[in-house]
């Protein structure tokens, strides 16, 4: 089976003028990051969505932390 891409939707032109952005430097590292793509049922999708954007978190920050702690608990039982 080929790769899966990326599939974008395309982006609405923005109606005001957009305001400047300040630069943050996130701690998470993101050189040498390679692309994982895996089918995931849409309420699923959803739901990672919204607890990352509700924890100020990049997909892949949330990705991160939910194998940490999946990790840790394995390790305490």
């Amino acid at each position: 089976m080929p790769e899966a891409t990326q599939r974008v939707a395309p982006m609405a032109a923005p109606k005001t003028k957009p305001q400047p952005v300040a630069v943050v430097h996130d701690e998470t590292k993101t050189e040498n990051l390679e692309a994982l793509a895996f089918k995931v049922p849409p309420s699923f999708r959803k739901r990672f969505r919204q607890r990352a954007v509700e924890a100020d978190l990049k997909l892949n920050e949330l990705l991160f932390e939910a194998l940490d702690a999946w990790e840790e608990k394995k390790r305490k039982k």
